[in-house]
């Protein structure tokens, strides 16, 4: 495959910088010295690397978790400021689902305390084409001017998926699928998630009813259904009381000095021998070396680290090649929360692949939010607009379902997930043909090279599959 040198650059002076870790003994090279356990190099502090690093140094390893940003969590992010009343909103991971059993037994081991994801009473909102229904009332929904097929009129979004995919539904909840699986399942990979549907008979006007809140034209089949499929039956979801970020940071908290702030990673290199690492850490160069290393960075943003040594040729292929997917999350504080005396939720889906819920629901205090994801095209619009102009956007689309609430807001928070360089876009979002492809090979280790992270589990886009993959990539250190 063409080189790409842009990623295989070690910074110059590495024998300085050596010279000068050697002398600092939290930093040294860790193959200077007879080592009387297995040394360990966790690259990114979000669920992933925290809970491989956990279950490491529980077993006796030494570890050193290496995190470019200040503080631990990754894509888990909560944000508190500017917001009055003591309101949060999450910028990244916002719902644990009961379906999630390694998520809800880490919260319940670290002492933390689940909320109600959302809003229970009201009704929540569906918008097409410029009009909302309360997706509650399935008479109003009828209303509405679509060119449905017979069978089809007066089924709202569930019942329509229920009808068109359940019987596949069925079929691919197997929980830890293996190459095998994937192997079956290829026809369902072949087609985006549109596609799919039409196949199967559905009107252009239902595909809209069943995609409302998101942009799934360029997203796999498979991807949904299997999305769609490990979590039938789950009907709750939670969130952490006081923020999402308290459970990165609770396990943060039980690594210590472990944990390596602001060390920006640049380089890896690997051998039959060990593997060392390249950072810059505040403006300087360093390197450091153990016997394995633990890599949990997407491959959004993995492929702007050098690889001096390239992995196998489907690894690299499929380094370059996963998707992800862009989003942009709004956090809208507002002076009181219109929705509710409006009988509604605050939860909307919109036909621009907003998806909008109460971000306040569980807090104290008379103030509101409301927090609402944008993606896909939309997002990519979105990108192409400054700061105030893309908040304006925001409160534009917001307003197709809350126009109340709109007009109120008093503060907003947004992040677009594909601006932030250590994350390149919100959570692995899989193309046609690329589950399939990529899967069995996106998990594998390469010599002394691990691979944890969402992207790598079989929950992607998911704290689920970011914990459960740092749980398998430290077994396979230890189990070797």
């Amino acid at each position: 495959m063409p080189q790409r040198s842009s990623r295989r650059r070690f910074l110059k002076g590495t024998a300085l910088a050596v010279a000068a870790l050697t002398a600092r003994a939290a930093w040294s090279p860790l193959r200077a010295q007879a080592l009387s356990s297995e040394s360990v190099i966790v690259i990114g502090a979000g669920l992933a690397g925290l809970a491989a690093a956990h279950r490491l140094r529980a077993a006796g390893r030494r570890v050193t978790v290496l995190e470019a940003r200040a503080v631990p969590g990754g894509r888990v992010r909560t944000v508190r400021a500017p917001f009055d009343d003591g309101l949060h909103g999450e910028a990244g991971a916002a719902r644990i689902s009961e379906a999630h059993t390694t998520t809800l037994a880490r919260v319940k081991e670290l002492g933390l305390t689940l909320a109600p994801f959302a809003e229970t009473e009201g009704a929540a909102l569906l918008v097409l084409q410029g009009r909302r229904y309360r997706a509650s009332d399935g008479a109003s929904l009828g209303d509405a001017p679509l060119d449905l097929h017979p069978q089809e009129r007066g089924l709202g979004p569930a019942a329509l998926l229920r009808h068109y995919a359940g019987a596949a539904i069925a079929e691919l909840g197997e929980p830890a699928p293996n190459a095998a699986s994937y192997l079956r399942w290829q026809d369902y990979d072949r087609l985006t998630w549109p596609q799919w549907l039409q196949a199967r008979g559905a009107s252009e006007d239902a595909v809209a009813l069943m995609t409302l809140g998101g942009d799934p034209k360029e997203l796999s089949a498979l991807y949904v259904l299997r999305q769609i499929a490990l979590h039938s039956g789950a009907h709750r979801y939670y969130a952490v009381q006081g923020g999402m970020d308290l459970l990165p940071k609770a396990l943060a908290a039980r690594l210590g000095d472990s944990v390596k702030y602001n060390v920006a990673v640049v380089g890896i290199d690997h051998s039959r021998d060990g593997v060392q690492v390249s950072y810059n850490e505040n403006g300087r160069a360093g390197t450091l070396a153990a016997d394995r290393l633990v890599l949990t960075v997407p491959f959004s943003a993995l492929r702007n680290i050098d690889i001096r040594t390239p992995f196998a040729a489907d690894k690299m292929e499929a380094i370059d090649g996963l998707s992800y997917y862009p989003a942009t999350r709004f956090l809208f504080q507002t002076p009181e929360r219109p929705w509710r005396t409006a009988g509604l939720s605050g939860a909307a889906r919109t036909d621009y692949a907003v998806e909008t819920w109460d971000a306040a629901a569980g807090q104290s205090g008379t103030h509101g939010m409301l927090s609402a994801t944008v993606g896909g095209r939309m997002d990519g619009a979105l990108a192409r607009l400054d700061g105030n102009a893309r908040v304006r956007a925001g409160r534009k689309m917001l307003a197709q379902a809350f126009p109340d609430a709109e007009a109120a807001i008093e503060r907003t928070v947004t992040l677009r997930w594909d601006d932030e360089p250590w994350a390149r876009g919100a959570f692995a979002a899989f193309r046609p043909g690329q589950l399939t492809a990529l899967m069995p090979t996106i998990a594998r280790s390469e010599g002394r090279v691990h691979f944890a992270g969402e992207h790598t589990s079989a929950w992607p886009g998911w704290m689920e599959g970011a914990l459960q993959s740092g749980e398998r990539a430290a077994q396979e250190i230890l189990s070797r």
